[in-house]
């Protein structure tokens, strides 16, 4: 895929993440089911993106308001509350823990923003590189557990 379409598909999926984030809509359901597309359109962007180099290691996005995410989460899906977990590595004598749907919003939702950050800055390999590595090392977890949690809401709750 050309850089350019690379490009586009994340600016899209991130900006639909956090649109969805600030005004979802009343009904929970509608909220879920939208919610549950967003995160499929991230996965899809960073399977479509290519593994690409930064443009350079000094320069960091400025740190995001988590408080404002967390509001914005809280306000737009009050019902994503916490769930069980368990590491799907660690064996099956690890004890369940435990993760919340709100903070995975919260934590999806601030690395998002920095990507978009480099892309309004025109660093587009930089943002490429924030965007794989943010879904292999941090947000992609959080994506996956929290799609989970929705999957089981939308159709076996």
């Amino acid at each position: 895929m050309a850089i350019n379409d690379q490009i586009a598909n994340v600016e899209s999926s991130c900006r639909a993440y956090l649109d969805l984030l600030r005004s979802a809509p009343a009904d929970p359901r509608e909220r879920q089911l939208l919610l549950a597309t967003a995160l499929d359109h991230l996965c899809a962007a960073y399977n479509q993106t290519s593994d690409v180099e930064p443009d350079s290691t000094d320069v960091d996005a400025p740190r995001t308001d988590m408080k404002q995410f967390g509001g914005q989460a809280a306000s737009s899906f009050p019902e994503l509350g916490f769930y069980p977990q368990v590491h799907p590595l660690e064996g099956f004598e690890q004890e369940i823990g435990q993760g919340w749907g709100l903070d995975d919003l919260t934590d999806i939702a601030s690395d998002l923003a920095e990507v978009l950050w480099f892309l309004d800055q025109r660093r587009v390999n930089d943002a490429i590189w924030q965007f794989r590595w943010g879904y292999e090392n941090h947000w992609g977890h959080h994506l996956h557990n929290l799609r989970r949690y929705l999957h089981n809401l939308l159709y076996w709750g």
